[in-house]
């Protein structure tokens, strides 16, 4: 099946898969982001938005 999407578009798609690949492997490694344990929405959200604004001010 040939390809006919332009390269610096699949260029450009690569780079942001690896950049969200980095960011996912960063949050589970750093804060454990795969083992929030709630039974419900609003006790999930909590931890994971604590867990993401501190990796976002470590970035910074």
């Amino acid at each position: 099946m040939k390809d006919s999407r332009d390269k610096t578009f699949v260029k450009q798609l690569m780079s942001l898969r690896r950049l969200v690949k980095t960011f996912i492997g960063q949050l589970s490694e750093r804060f454990h982001i795969e083992k929030i344990r709630a039974c419900d929405l609003w006790h999930a959200q909590n931890p994971f938005i604590r867990k993401l604004l501190a990796h976002t001010l470590t970035c910074f």
